[in-house]
This record gives C-alpha cells, structure tokens and sequence, in this order.
C-alpha cells in the first residue's frame, strides 16, 4: 500500500498529463473570453439597433434618475472584476481532472453525510452512489457516516454506519441545527486525527472524478505538511427535467463556484463565504475550532467555522472534481434557502468573532448582495428606458450586465456538459435561460426582501429527492457492486 506522501506521476505519462491538462485549462479560458466578448458584443449591438443616436437626452425628473442612476452601477464592479477574475485563473490543477487515476494511497477518508433524518431515501440514494462510485475508484480506504437526529436504516455493510444524535445532546455554547450534529460526531465517531473527512449533505453525489480530486489534495497536503481545508465545483442539474425553472436558475452558483470561490480557494482564504457541503478537511484541522457555535451563528454553520479556521492560521484550497446536489423544487424553498443565506451570513460578517480582516470582503459581499437586485432590476429598465448615460458609466454597467448574462450561460452550460446533453439539448436550455433571467432576478429580489422584512428565525431545510425507493439492505441491488471495497477499519487501525 503506497502512503500518502508519494509523488505525481513521473516521465512521459506524467509529462503527458499536465501538457492535457495545460491544454485543457487553456481551452477554457479562452472559451470564456470568447463567451464574454459574444455577449458584450451582442448587448451593444442590440443597444445599437434599438437607440442608433445612442439615446435621448433627460428632459424630466424620471430622465435624469434613469441617467445618473447609472453610478450605481459601480457598486456590482467589485463581484464581476471578482468574478472575471477566477474564470480567468480557473485551472485543474492535477491530473486528477483528466480521469487519470493515481495509485492507491493509505490515507483513510470518511465521508459524512448530515441530515435530520426524514428524508431517508435521499440519505440511501446518497450512501448507495457514494459506495459506486469508490467501487470504480478504489484510491484510499473509507467509511461512510450517516449522522442524523432520527435514526436512519442504512445498509448494513461495514464500511456504513448511522451517527444518532441523542435529543438530550447540548454542547457548551449551545449549538443548533446541523452545527449540533456536527459537533455531535466530531465527538463520537471513531475516525483518527489522520483521517480526512468530505462533509456532504444529504442529497450530494460524489463523482468519479472528485475521488481523484481528494486522492490528489491528499497527496499534495499531506507531503508539504500544510493541511489545508479543500473545498471545489458543486453542481445543481439533478432533477433538470422535472424543475428546469429552479435548477436553471440556480445554476448561476455554478459559474460562481468557478468565478469569486475559486479565486477565493487561489489566495488561499475564506473571502466571500463558504459552502456546508463538499468540504475537505483533515480531522485534527477540522477540531481546531469544532462546531460548538452560539445559536445565531449556527444559521449558517460553514461561514462561521471558514471565519474561525482563518483566525486560527488554517488555509484554504480548490479541489479537482465536481459534487452534483439538486436544486429546491418550489419558488418558497428557494427564496427560504437564499434568506437563510442572507440572514447567517450577515450575521457572520459583523458579529463573528475574529479579526476585521477576516470579515472584511465578506461585508463588502454580503453589502453587494443587499443593494445588487436594485442594480440589475435598474439594469432592465435602463435597457428600455433611451436615456443615454456618461459613455464611460455606459461601458461599466454593460460590463457588469455581460458579466450577470455570462454567469447564468456558464453555468448551465457547464451543467450540461457534465450530464452529456446533446448540442441541441444544450441549445435549447441556453435560450430557456436567457429568455427567464428576468424571472431569476425577480425570485433573487424577492429573496432579500423576504429576509430584510421576515428574518430567518430557525433552519430551514429544503426538501429533496425525486421520489424513488432505495432498498436498504447489503444485498439490495443499489450496494451489490461493494464487496470488495477498501473499508477502513479504525478500531483495527488504533490496535496497530
């Protein structure tokens, strides 16, 4: 069994793969480029064709808001130079994400799943394609914990097992929802200070490319020594065909995954926030600071522990591979998820109890989100208004609307490809997509102002699923492909 400090691939293969890789990378970013260019180019020509004299001039009080109404427009620059940014630096960083799969290493990895409970089939659906999937990429040994506050049946295989968290469990600050059941299993799982853990929700999917992804940042944190949290690509097109309003809508997280977050994970920090789920991180890291937070804190959990980790010297970095979760099937959960969001998350960047240049970027985004709806609701009626506005401001807010347009293609573009549309499939879901961006913007707007008049007071959480059954027995046929699995035995571990 090699150990978690072997090197790369080396010689040709090795040369091989990082020139695909280089190829790969490159490819991208001019595709974005090009992408952007289009779409800069296609607003000004439609501008062009609509206002060939450019605009009229204001002649009334409504004229002049709708003209000098435009320097808000600089108020977005910040999120899209942020945005630009990371596309623009967006790589793979290992041969991991070309699908080659490196020798196996004995770093074992645990892959907890967070849940109430109630929804067992999605938690089932979840171990069953978890087990899959390393099936097919047998890279490092594993466990699976279930940790829950009603107990789930999962399967009864070895490498599986449920976490109950007992009702009577209080932590000492008082932690709540999924911040208590987190720091539930810190507590009592059998898993060492060596093992890595990939924090998931209920409804996440690993894919095979992820597995090399975290058999990679092992390698790679583990031989320099820096331990760094890792976190990569989520994907929300599981259920496209029976929601397509709501999972396009939230595919702009998509291309914000690979926009701020992936630059954020570049300068290895927490600047904008940071996502609960497909979170890697080393056991003894992860202890550092635990998840026994205040109540108002545990609304959001993950910004408040990104922002702890920072105080206490812990960095940050992109995993290869993506996650694939699904989108809330109603208007309502998608506004509750983005109020509960708005609502944690403002309350991390001013009362979070670390230093202010920790939470400094995080007030500047979290301001961004508060007034940005008003920016893009302007943008439209600017678009229709005539009203020619300073040349130079012009050029900004075309800039930043390019970037909003190219956000929502990106990522749905991006989601496409990874669920294998056909080029006329894909056509069609890009058009969807820009005739209903007003639709996004309108379910955005109402999300903040849904949070400003009515907080959110507890945790609310999204249900999911499509429906179907998964058995939850060893045999069933969802767990047939795992018998030879490399389990990781921790009891047997601490005897050696």
């Amino acid at each position: 069994m090699q150990s978690a400090k072997e090197s790369a691939p080396t010689g040709y293969r090795g040369y091989r793969d990082e020139r695909r890789t280089a190829v790969r990378n490159t490819r991208f970013r001019l595709g974005v480029v090009l992408l952007f260019v289009t779409v800069l180019a296609a607003l000004r020509l439609g501008k062009a064709l609509v206002f060939p004299d450019g605009g009229s001039e204001p002649e009334d009080l409504l004229d002049q808001i709708m003209r000098w109404g435009s320097l808000t427009w600089v108020v977005l620059l910040p999120w899209a130079l942020a945005d630009i940014a990371g596309w623009l630096l967006y790589r793979r960083h290992s041969p991991a994400s070309d699908g080659v799969a490196g020798l196996a290493i004995g770093t074992p990895v645990a892959f907890r799943i967070v849940c109430r409970g109630d929804q067992p089939d999605v938690v089932l659906g979840t171990v069953a394609e978890t087990l899959r999937v390393l099936a097919t990429r047998p890279l490092f040994p594993f466990t699976i914990e279930v940790v829950s506050d009603i107990p789930v049946a999962v399967p009864g295989h070895r490498a599986v097992s449920n976490i109950v968290v007992p009702p009577e469990y209080a932590t000492a600050n008082g932690a709540t929802h999924k911040a208590r059941a987190l720091q539930y299993a810190l507590e009592t799982s059998p898993i060492d200070d060596t093992t890595w853990i990939l924090h998931l929700d209920e409804e996440s999917r690993i894919t095979p490319e992820v597995a090399e992804g975290i058999r990679s940042h092992i390698v790679d944190e583990e031989t320099m020594g820096t331990l760094r949290v890792g976190q990569g690509l989520i994907l929300y097109h599981r259920g496209l065909e029976g929601n397509a309003l709501l999972t396009l809508a939230d595919s702009v997280r998509v291309a914000d995954d690979m926009g701020r977050f992936h630059l954020q994970y570049r300068l290895n920090r927490v600047l904008f926030g940071l996502h609960g789920s497909f979170v890697l991180v080393r056991s003894d890291v992860e202890r550092r600071v635990g998840w026994d937070f205040e109540p108002a804190a545990c609304t959001t959990e993950d910004t408040m522990w990104g922002l702890r980790q920072m105080e206490v010297g812990t960095r940050f970095r992109w995993v290869d591979g993506c996650i694939v979760e699904q989108s809330p099937r109603t208007p309502l959960d998608f506004m509750k998820q983005r109020r509960r969001w708005f609502v944690g998350m403002w309350w991390s960047a001013l009362h979070a109890d670390v230093a202010l240049r920790h939470r400094a970027m995080l007030v500047m985004a979290m301001s961004i989100w508060t007034v940005g709806w008003l920016n893009l609701l302007y943008s439209y009626l600017h678009l229709f208004s005539g009203v020619a506005v300073p040349a130079a401001i012009g050029w900004l807010g075309e800039i930043i609307f390019t970037t909003y347009i190219v956000n929502y293609l990106m990522g749905i573009w991006v989601s496409l490809v990874d669920r294998g549309d056909p080029a006329g499939s894909r056509m069609r879901y890009l058009g969807l997509q820009l005739v209903l961006m007003p639709v996004y913007t309108a379910l955005e707007a109402a999300a903040v102002v849904y949070a400003l008049f009515r907080p959110e007071r507890g945790f609310h959480v999204v249900r999911k699923g499509d429906g179907k059954r998964v058995a939850a027995t060893a045999g069933g046929d969802a767990f047939a492909t795992v018998v030879d699995l490399r389990v990781h035995d921790h009891d047997a571990a601490r005897a050696d």
